[in-house]
């Protein structure tokens, strides 16, 4: 690879990032606030995006095939773990109650809150009632004669495949319901 071209092959991966994020937000307004198919359109197109980089940078490289093709598989694999953490971010800012709870308490200083304050704003059955209601609008749940059902089998699969995760790194700890 020539030397000017290493700083593009180098940071394909970051601008594919940059193009995820950039376009998650994008997408999501186009989408009115559907998460998951915003993330995957944007994960999707910022792969894209360094691939071409990454084929750019390697195109006046001497590489033979295989050397090629294993550094476009690393850059692609690097782009994966930098989207995967985005996509962790972005969850742990959508769901995270606890963050919120804690931030609540922060703002409420030395006095605190008492536990009828905290049930007051965060009443599990409106939570569960708010959880259900965005799972409908964005299609992941389906109500029928006031019954609920799987909408998306592409949202039990990540579910799925969430839980076979959790499973491998704490190992007999974690139970699924």
């Amino acid at each position: 690879m020539t030397g000017h071209l290493y700083p593009l092959f180098v940071l394909a991966p970051v601008c594919g990032l940059l193009v995820d994020s950039v376009l998650h937000v994008i997408v999501s307004r186009m989408l009115r606030g559907r998460q998951i198919p915003s993330l995957a359109v944007a994960f999707l197109l910022g792969g894209l995006v360094s691939c071409l980089l990454t084929v750019q940078a390697l195109k006046c490289s001497m590489f033979n095939s295989v050397e090629y093709w294993s550094c476009q598989m690393g850059n692609c694999l690097f782009y994966a773990a930098l989207g995967f953490c985005y996509f962790n971010f972005v969850n742990l800012h959508i769901a995270s109650l606890r963050i919120r709870i804690l931030l609540e308490l922060l703002s409420a200083g030395s006095e605190g809150l008492d536990v009828k304050a905290v049930l007051s704003k965060y009443n599990a059955r409106d939570i569960i009632n708010r959880r259900l209601e965005r799972l409908c609008i964005g299609r992941q749940l389906l109500e029928r004669n006031q019954r609920y059902y799987v909408g998306n089998r592409l949202f039990l699969l990540i579910a799925r495949c969430n839980v076979l995760a959790k499973q491998l790194i704490q190992g007999g700890r974690y139970r699924k319901l």
